[in-house]
């Protein structure tokens, strides 16, 4: 596979020539089937209408800078020297390079004169460097030729959209090389198979794209406002949302807005994807794509007249020299003035053998522009460029579990790395069933990372291959339970097992001494600033007590608390969040837990402070709960890593923990009683609101450090380097 990397000074949220340019390169690379295409976003994208259908296909990644930098320092660092939503040419530049390091692309596509200026004094960056313009009439300075010419003369191959921009630039910077310049014109999806339908009433004017002085939308309003004169019935489909007061007109958008919106027989559809668009215009039978006069000179091909010529429609168009030179000088539908934009289109949609003539002639001359027609002359160039480079493939991670809850972010992590393709094996229960799709993505992988050490650990310590690593992430399930699998693994298969707490870790240790040189404690993690809100009024009297199921939680000590605390200021209130136990069918027909929780209830509701209990639905308003909980109460007999405590502290609620082994090793000594007497003082250690909020800030400042997501992904990102190095 041939490896691509497009960057374009371009904003991907509007709907304009540029981004449809871009969106259309990465669908006419992808659709080879034999290429990876990467694209460097200059904008965070916010709304995709121009590429929702290419970022899904399978061999098309965006990067947003912004979202690299939360998890990667090294893209942080570069992203730190840029101002605002919008890349610098310097910030593209350096994270180009970065990305190239890591990756190592066939061919690097640059639109940005600026970005490739950047790049062209990094030798093994411009070596593969393809830089892309469409009109050079816009660099005739003597400044811009300079830059020009250091372009042309370390880049790989220079792209001109049109030959007459091809000439013009070999005349600017006074070269006669045309063999180390190749044309990449405007390409389209595809071309209508059928002919257009019989034209019919009412007649269609369209037209897509932005809405400019210089493009004129005002006067072909006007003109169409006189063909409906006319013909009563005509319609006129607009397309677009993008609005460009350049050069500036006084109140422009107030007065196309309100054109668009109430001139009779206009109908304006929005922004809309590309398949939409073309949906749209399908249905109209002429189209309009009038320029002011200063385009008459300019050396740019317009995407949209190829689009609106794919589907039959003709064109009602400027005698520029580039349009002259595609659609020849005998195109009967060049127009100059008001008056021939309305002859023209009375006399297309009144005269059926002339519309078919013109139809035809149109989708004829989008042929050549297709992306099979392009992609055709472009893949020979890219196969050659490649030919001497061995890229590196991303490396794919198979993550396999019964349960992601604990790996989601872990997962998303991966899923937008650029070094890293993501595979996932998710099944119900603890042992694979389905193992004929098990071995079909092992073959795939070069990394398997098994959530929980249980039958997937064992399937995959049995059968993976030499050069694969194998990691397994243990939990508190494996060792305290009565199951089987540890015994059952194939340890000298397994390159790495990593425990969420010192705890977990001894225990496993003792049992499995040999894997002491293998084993690694990474901390489960959280998002900490999503927990980081404000305090509710009163907070420091609420506790707050997540799960009551099984028993082992023991929250007959958390009503216990609650009621010394009560005993002291009635103002505490303990609140419990998380499904019943009646709810686990497992649990609840076991006697001796039933038991437990059926006296657990029965001592709650004939108590004094029955009303002081409240019991919360479970949910995924974790950080919101948090807001109202002052203290984070932990009464296990054990625990792994008990991700509440961690959260809680993330909040900034106080945790209070029972002595469970391993608490001490996970969270300061300070929050672990070992009897109720304790934990009470614990709790008025702080009661006043100064001491509490200072207190509350150290639990943050100690989430952030410890549980951080980005702490915890910078260590798995470094463990999978050292695991990968060693192999």
């Amino acid at each position: 596979m041939v490896r691509v990397l497009l960057y374009a000074e371009v904003d991907l949220n509007l709907i304009d020539g540029s981004s449809i340019w871009l969106a259309s390169l990465t669908g006419l690379l992808a659709s080879s089937g034999q290429i990876f295409v990467h694209v460097l976003q200059k904008t965070p994208v916010e709304r995709d209408v121009v590429i929702r259908e290419v970022k899904e296909m399978p061999n098309v990644k965006f990067f947003d800078p912004w979202e690299l930098a939360k998890e990667d320092q090294e893209f942080s660092r570069i992203l730190s020297h840029n101002r605002g939503p919008r890349l610098y040419p310097d910030t593209a530049g350096a994270l180009i390079e970065e990305i190239d390091r890591r990756l190592r692309y066939d061919a690097i596509i640059i639109r940005s004169i600026e970005t490739a200026l950047c790049l062209s004094s990094i030798p093994q960056i411009a070596s593969r460097m393809w830089v892309y313009m469409t009109d050079p009439m816009r660099h005739t300075s003597k400044s811009e030729k300079a830059k020009l010419k250091i372009i042309f003369e370390s880049c790989n191959r220079f792209l001109c959209q049109t030959e007459e921009a091809k000439e013009a630039f070999m005349q600017i910077i006074e070269i006669d090389r045309a063999d180390e310049i190749t044309i990449l014109p405007p390409m389209i999806p595809a071309v209508r198979s059928q002919k257009r339908l019989q034209l019919g009433s009412p007649p269609r004017l369209g037209y897509s794209g932005k809405f400019s002085p210089s493009y004129m939308i005002k006067e072909m309003i006007d003109a169409f406002e006189k063909i409906r004169r006319q013909i009563p019935e005509a319609e006129f489909h607009i397309v677009g949302d993008k609005f460009h007061n350049a050069p500036p007109v006084k109140n422009f958008v107030k007065d196309i807005t309100h054109s668009l919106q109430y001139t009779k027989g206009v109908i304006w559809h929005g922004g809309v994807s590309r398949a939409e668009a073309n949906e749209i215009l399908s249905h109209v039978h002429v189209a309009s794509s009038l320029r002011d006069k200063t385009f008459d000179n300019s050396l740019e091909m317009s995407t949209k007249i190829l689009e609106y010529s794919a589907l039959g429609i003709p064109v009602l168009m400027n005698p520029s020299s580039v349009q002259y030179g595609i659609f020849g000088p005998d195109y009967p539908c060049y127009v100059e003035s008001e008056s021939e934009f309305i002859d023209k289109f009375i006399e297309l949609t009144s005269s059926p053998e002339l519309y078919g003539k013109v139809s035809e002639h149109v989708r004829g001359i989008a042929k050549q522009f297709t992306f099979k027609s392009i992609l055709g002359k472009l893949m020979p160039l890219l196969k050659t460029d490649s030919a001497a480079i061995v890229p590196k493939q991303p490396l794919r991670i198979l993550f396999a579990g019964h349960d992601f809850k604990f790996l989601t972010p872990i997962l998303a992590h991966y899923d937008s790395h650029p070094l890293y393709e993501v595979l996932t094996d998710e099944y119900n229960g603890h042992a694979i069933k389905n193992t004929k799709r098990s071995k079909t993505l092992l073959r795939q992988a070069d990394i398997i990372f098994c959530e929980w050490c249980l039958g997937n650990a064992e399937w995959y310590s049995n059968n993976k291959k030499g050069n694969q690593l194998l990691l397994i992430r243990l939990h508190s399930q494996e060792i305290y339970q009565n199951l089987p699998y540890l015994n059952r693994i194939k340890w000298e298969n397994v390159d790495c097992i990593i425990f969420i707490c010192q705890n977990n870790m001894s225990l496993f240790l003792d049992k499995f001494p040999s894997m002491k040189d293998r084993a690694v404690l990474i901390y489960n993690l959280i998002d900490c600033d999503s927990f980081s809100l404000p305090k509710l009024y009163g907070a420091e009297f609420n506790l707050g007590f997540i799960g009551v199921a099984p028993k082992i939680k023991a929250p007959h000590l958390a009503f216990e608390l609650l009621k010394r605390l009560k005993k002291i200021d009635s103002r505490y209130t303990l609140f419990i969040k998380g499904e019943p136990p009646w709810k686990y069918d497992w649990l609840w027909n076991r006697p001796d837990e039933r038991r437990y929780y059926e006296d657990f209830y029965s001592q709650v509701n004939a108590s004094q402070y029955a009303n002081s209990i409240v019991f919360d639905p479970q949910g995924n308003d974790m950080p919101e709960w948090f807001s109202k909980i002052g203290f984070l109460l932990s009464t296990s007999e054990h625990e792994g890593s008990h991700q509440a405590v961690a959260e809680s502290m993330a909040s900034g609620a106080i945790p209070v923990i029972r002595n469970w082994a391993g608490a001490d090793s996970l969270y300061p000594e300070k929050y672990i009683f070992k009897s109720i007497d304790e934990a009470v003082q614990l709790i008025l250690r702080w009661k006043t609101i100064p001491n509490y909020v200072n207190e509350g800030n150290f639990c943050k400042e100690f989430a952030y450090t410890n549980f951080d997501r980005t702490i915890i992904l910078q260590q798995y990102d470094e463990l999978f380097s050292q695991l990968l190095e060693r192999k």
